[in-house]
């Protein structure tokens, strides 16, 4: 997933949008402070994952900023049964799990 944020960031970039794009390559233990000083000055926080919404790094995300004021959302595997499908690629557009999610769902907590 993080390819995709990257390719994102790219078209993001493009439109005057800054997308910075931090790797978690696993959810425990998280170090708080450190994801916290990443979204420091950022005006939203968008979760990627290749993962259900539930018990992942989405819901995580939202757990550490739920005190927060800034807005927060995920691209994810809805809680939804799993499909099987005849390639990666093809799973994870049957997902939404592509840089066009990434790029509506900053563009949506953004405001444009």
């Amino acid at each position: 997933m993080a390819h995709e944020a990257l390719k994102a960031a790219e078209i993001l970039d493009r439109e005057g949008i800054s997308l910075h794009v931090v790797h978690l390559p696993g959810i425990k233990p998280v170090n708080k402070e450190a994801v916290m000083r990443q979204a420091a000055g950022k005006k939203a926080v968008l979760a990627c994952e290749e993962h259900s919404v539930r018990g992942g790094l989405s819901m995580l995300i939202s757990y550490l900023f739920r005190r927060e004021t800034i807005p927060v959302d995920c691209v994810a595997v809805m809680d939804a049964f799993g499909q099987s499908a005849g390639s990666y690629e093809e799973l994870m557009e049957y997902y939404g799990l592509n840089a066009e999610a990434v790029c509506r769902k900053a563009r949506g907590l953004l405001g444009k």
